[in-house]
């Protein structure tokens, strides 16, 4: 079926006539008459027949908002809208598209201009941009650069007239035929060996690779202009010598012919053109090396960087590397580095979660050093804090299941390293460091890499790679404490006393899943803050512990009811852990929403667990309400 759109039916008007100006009444009589000869059963063509002014004028205005069209008016018309002329921007281009599809045709004639085109295009459509000085907005694409579609009036310097194009076919097809009409040059009246032995004769002991050139030019200029936007040393050269040359030839004459003009309009885009390409590629060598640079410094320590610290490189010479690819280039080879994945192949950056939420970067050969160096590091305050941790414990007789389980100790070790390095637990966790250690291992030419994380497939427990050994540990402990804590039968009668002396006050230590104990006594002003949140959050007419509950069925709806609890379990030994630690470094006098918050909201980004769980809303808030408990709990 035939499109009876106003839009449509004005682009074949203007076709039929060869205009992209449309006299709108001449537009309106051929529509109206056209359409009378439709069948009436075509409904559409029937309301030009009957309607058809009506119906231009409910149309046309939805045309011109959206810059498809625009109505000229003259002095001594009346600005009706079945007066003036319609002018359609699409015909030009479509017009200008049609003139440059064969290059061949233009080689020996001016390139197409407004005039010889007849074509006269209201300044609101047209951009007039001259070779000389306005060439950079086509090579160095900004907020001022043309859109691609936009047409393009470009002024040749002199009287050497101009082209109408499309911003599409600059600089490239411009190019292309400013090649092709330097080789129609060389072919007329014996030019070629003119301009070949003047060259000769200024670029001594080159005429070989010159009369390479000259035959390119001749036999395939198009491949010239590769050599162009590479800017091979010699073939810029050559383009610097033979320009003035030609300009010097055709400048001679009396009487310029097409042709000649034809060849001058050549030689100009030639000559501006190549300072361009020879600049864009000395920058391209700049950015190329400026990322190679970027390269090494990520093998070097810390091996993980964040954007932050990316953007803050520089180079030997102490210039930012930012200064010399824009922020836009990063962000892009960035992209690329993290997301060009192929089939059982890795990307060559990682991206993991740092710290604070950040994304930080690392190169997958570097995965599993990094892992290494973080282990090395996290050693030592790592068993400083379990043993700090069981001093405390073994001092006020108490102790936890940690102590006599291998299996409650691991947990216990993932919950530490979670609070003493949350990026080490992050990588650990992670799939990816399998992968990269198995893609290096089994990678061409790659050096053996011995692994302290992984063993047959598995990763090591984490008492063997942090080298803590429960029963070394606790033997340890004991050997710096007073004998009698060696003696499991007085310790055994001492800490039955005690527990009967103080009716099993919670001061003790971290033991059940559902208490968290402090080692210091806090301020009374936690306590306050602590229960102003427990009446701003919890429903009225609830306690703490029903609204938890509520929660808990929201957030963790698994139907395997061990996999429920587990996931419960893991929750709030995850909360105890955190803010025990946050109240002993911090020191905190009292507590807020936005801390809770903050606090909730980073320990669900640095899981993948708990960020997968469907309800996070619920989720977070129970975790709020959860450490508002073991702020209560701790009081009493």
């Amino acid at each position: 079926m035939a499109q009876t759109d106003l839009y449509t039916l004005l682009g074949g008007y203007a076709n039929r006539i060869k205009s992209p100006y449309v006299t709108i009444k001449d537009f309106l009589v051929f529509i109206g008459k056209y359409a009378e000869r439709k069948p009436t059963e075509e409904a559409e063509w029937m309301q030009w027949a009957f309607n058809t002014e009506a119906k231009f004028k409910a149309e046309i205005q939805t045309l011109i908002d959206e810059g498809k069209c625009i109505i000229l008016v003259d002095e001594d018309e009346v600005a009706e809208s079945n007066e003036g002329r319609v002018f359609i921007p699409a015909y030009c281009r479509q017009q200008i598209d049609e003139t440059y599809r064969d290059s061949d045709k233009l080689a020996g004639i001016p390139f197409p201009s407004e005039k010889t085109l007849r074509m006269e295009i209201p300044e609101e459509y047209a951009r007039t941009v001259t070779l000389v000085t306005d060439m950079g907005l086509f090579f160095n694409k900004d907020e001022n650069s043309p859109e691609p579609e936009e047409i393009i009036i470009l002024n040749f310097p002199q009287n050497y007239g101009s082209a109408l194009m499309l911003a599409q076919m600059i600089p490239g097809r411009l190019m292309e035929i400013a090649l092709l009409k330097i080789r129609h040059y060389l072919h007329s009246r014996n030019n070629k060996d003119f301009i070949l032995n003047k060259l000769i004769g200024q670029m001594q002991g080159k005429e070989k690779v010159l009369r390479e050139i000259i035959d390119q030019i001749m036999l395939r200029p198009l491949d010239c202009l590769s050599e162009m936007e590479r800017s091979a040393d010699f073939p810029y050269l050559f383009w610097t010598y033979c320009c003035p040359l030609v300009k010097n030839d055709i400048n001679k004459k009396n009487d310029f012919l097409a042709d000649d003009l034809s060849a001058m309009q050549a030689i100009y885009i030639i000559e501006i053109c190549c300072s361009f390409y020879r600049a864009q590629a000395a920058k391209k060598r700049e950015i190329d090396a400026a990322f190679m640079t970027l390269e090494v410094q990520m093998d070097r320590p810390p091996l993980i960087y964040n954007l932050g610290e990316i953007i803050a490189l520089t180079n030997d010479r102490g210039i930012p590397l930012l200064d010399i690819y824009s922020q836009k280039e990063l962000d892009e080879y960035i992209q690329r580095a993290v997301g060009e994945m192929k089939e059982g192949v890795l990307p060559r950056w990682l991206m993991i979660q740092g710290e604070k939420g950040e994304r930080c970067f690392v190169k997958k050969e570097r995965y599993q050093q990094l892992a290494n160096k973080m282990i090395s590091e996290t050693l030592k305050p790592l068993r400083a804090a379990i043993s700090k941790r069981w001093t405390t414990l073994i001092r006020d007789y108490s102790k936890e299941a940690p102590m006599d389980s291998d299996a409650d100790f691991e947990k216990l070790l993932v919950r530490q390293v979670r609070i003493i390095n949350p990026v080490l637990q992050t990588i650990l966790e992670d799939p990816k460091l399998f992968l990269s250690y198995k893609e290096m291992d089994t990678a061409e030419n790659a050096a053996v890499q011995p692994s302290r994380i992984f063993r047959a497939g598995e990763m090591l427990p984490y008492s063997i790679l942090f080298a803590i050994r429960r029963k070394e540990l606790l033997s340890d402990i004991k050997y710096r404490l007073p004998f009698w804590f060696s003696i499991p039968f007085i310790v055994a009668i001492i800490s039955f006393f005690r527990r009967l002396a103080k009716g099993r006050k919670k001061s003790g230590h971290a033991i059940a899943d559902d208490e968290f104990i402090i080692v210091e006594q806090e301020s009374v002003e936690l306590s306050k803050s602590a229960r102003l949140l427990e009446s701003v959050i919890v429903p009225e007419g609830m306690t703490i512990d029903a609204y938890l509950d509520e929660l808990e069925e929201r957030y963790a709806c698994l139907l395997n009811r061990r996999a429920r609890q587990n996931l419960v379990t893991d929750v709030q030994s995850l909360l105890r852990d955190n803010l025990k630690n946050a109240l002993k470094v911090y020191k905190l006098k009292r507590i807020t929403r936005e801390g809770l918050r903050e606090m909730s909201s980073l320990l669900v980004t640095r899981s993948p667990a708990l960020s997968a769980l469907k309800d996070q809303e619920a989720l977070r808030l129970y975790m709020e309400l959860y450490m508002i408990k073991l702020l209560i709990l701790k009081q009493k």
